[in-house]
């Protein structure tokens, strides 16, 4: 058996909170209402400009012109074929035949190639700032330690406090006295040697040799053994007195050495402290001076900078004024030279009529005079050949490096133009993106202050006055069989009946 029943609980906010909040959303609606369309900001006439100048010079620019001009000029001075020389002969010999003349020609004046002007720029004048170093450094006067010179062996046999200074003057004698001694020894064992080969009956023979020169063998050895132990003693008694008078002398250098250290040490303090004061004014004057240098210099670079400026767009205007002068000169004086070329090969030609007619008298009379001017005018007319054919090949190279030329500089008046295009049209974007975020400030000004009152309100509210009811329910009879279980633990059949009791409840 159970009952059941229900349990409820009501929860408010504070009106203002919520009067707050309901505000707030309605300017929320309102600034979604009112919000504009979007709207994208043009491009200024700037881009348009360079955007248009971009492509007016990629699709038809001057240096386009230029380039095209080149190559035709290139593939016309690529065809050209030289003259080409076949040769002159001297022969047959004239037999009293008419002699004609050889033409005069004339390959006509060239005004070319065209004077280009140059333009002239000028290099900025940089002033890189006027520095008040090296800082005056306080120089430390250190001393000079007072160096004790090792007082130095001279291991030489002769000169003041050599080794031979040190030598017993005796040493000589007491050698020639022992090898004298060794001698004797000798010449006692040859003589017994030439005794006993005597009594042997063999004087004179291979072994007593043998016997002797063994003897004059160890005399040798032995002799030179004594000789070097004797000088080797001499020499060693000398070293050791004269080391004993060099130690004598270290030591007395060594005292004197620190009696004048100590006096530099004192003059050295001295110096650094006066080296010290003078190096701190040293460096205020510096800095005084690097303030004044500073200005100075800035204002001679704006100085330098207008006046490179100025003398640059002079140069210009004359290199361009010079070229076109120079080119109409270098066309009235090809013009010149044409009229000249002309009239000098009329010229020519008509002395070269007449010298025919002068000729062809002369060679009815004399055949071998004849055949001797063929022979001469045959070599001058190949020599003429081949210099105009040299002359040809010539002037079709400068032309043809002209040509080059000209396109080289149209490739890089195409790309000037373009770049400057593109520079145009970089500053009108960016002014385009300023202009664009200026128009979204203007129109997210609402969201903005919505953003700042949602800010302050913090979090969404919780329950708006809301109602809950929650149902719940009771097993009487489980509460009564614990309660008796439990209250017979504690008191037995009176605590059953009691705990039966509470578990109704």
């Amino acid at each position: 058996m159970s009952k059941g029943g229900s349990q409820t609980a009501t929860t408010s906010i504070d009106p203002d909170l919520k009067k707050a909040f309901l505000s707030n959303l309605e300017q929320a609606q309102g600034v979604a209402g009112a919000l504009p369309v979007q709207q994208f900001a043009g491009f200024n006439p700037m881009y348009q400009a360079g955007e248009q100048q971009l492509i007016n010079t990629g699709l038809a620019g001057p240096g386009i012109a230029s380039v095209d001009e080149a190559a035709a000029r290139t593939s016309m001075e690529g065809t050209y074929q030289p003259g080409m020389v076949g040769g002159y002969s001297g022969g047959p010999a004239s037999l009293a035949s008419t002699t004609g003349y050889q033409a005069a020609n004339f390959g006509g004046a060239s005004a070319g190639p065209e004077t280009l002007a140059s333009t002239t720029g000028y290099q900025a004048a940089n002033f890189g700032g006027a520095s008040a170093g090296p800082a005056a450094y306080a120089r430390a006067q250190g001393y000079g330690a007072t160096d004790v010179n090792a007082a130095q062996a001279n291991l030489g046999m002769g000169g003041a406090g050599s080794i031979g200074s040190y030598m017993n003057p005796y040493s000589q004698q007491v050698s020639q006295n022992a090898l004298a001694d060794l001698e004797t020894s000798r010449q006692n064992a040859i003589r017994q040697t030439a005794q006993q080969a005597g009594a042997a009956r063999a004087f004179g023979g291979s072994r007593q040799g043998v016997a002797e020169a063994q003897t004059n063998l160890g005399y040798g050895t032995q002799a030179g053994k004594l000789s070097t132990q004797l000088n080797e003693n001499a020499f060693n008694q000398a070293m050791a007195a004269q080391q004993q008078d060099l130690a004598r002398q270290q030591q007395a250098s060594m005292q004197n050495a620190a009696q004048r250290s100590a006096a530099s040490q004192f003059g050295a303090g001295a110096m650094n402290q006066a080296q010290l004061a003078n190096a701190m004014q040293r460096n205020q004057m510096a800095q005084f001076n690097a303030g004044n240098l500073q200005q100075a210099g800035l204002s001679n670079m704006a100085a330098q900078n207008a006046a490179s400026q100025f003398g640059a767009g002079a140069m210009n205007q004359a290199s361009l004024s010079n070229a076109a002068s120079r080119n109409q000169m270098a066309q009235f004086n090809a013009g010149n030279l044409q009229q000249a070329g002309l009239s000098n090969m009329a010229a020519q030609n008509a002395a070269s009529q007449f010298g025919a007619g002068a000729l062809n008298q002369a060679s009815l009379s004399n055949a071998a005079s004849r055949n001797q001017m063929a022979q001469f005018n045959a070599n001058l007319g190949q020599n003429a050949a081949l210099a105009n054919q040299s002359a040809g090949l010539s002037g079709a190279q400068l032309r043809l490096g002209a040509a080059n030329q000209l396109g080289s500089l149209g490739g890089q008046q195409q790309g000037l133009r373009m770049s400057g295009a593109t520079a145009a049209m970089q500053a009108g974007a960016a002014r385009q993106q300023l202009l664009q975020q200026q128009m979204d400030a203007q129109r997210n000004i609402g969201l903005q202050k919505l953003q700042v009152a949602q800010s302050a309100l913090g979090q969404g509210l919780p329950n708006l006055g809301q109602t809950t009811t929650t149902p719940y329910t009771k097993n009487v009879g489980a509460g009564v069989l614990g309660g008796a279980a439990a209250g017979y633990q504690l008191g037995g059949p009176w605590g059953a009946g009691i705990g039966g009791l509470l578990g109704l409840l």
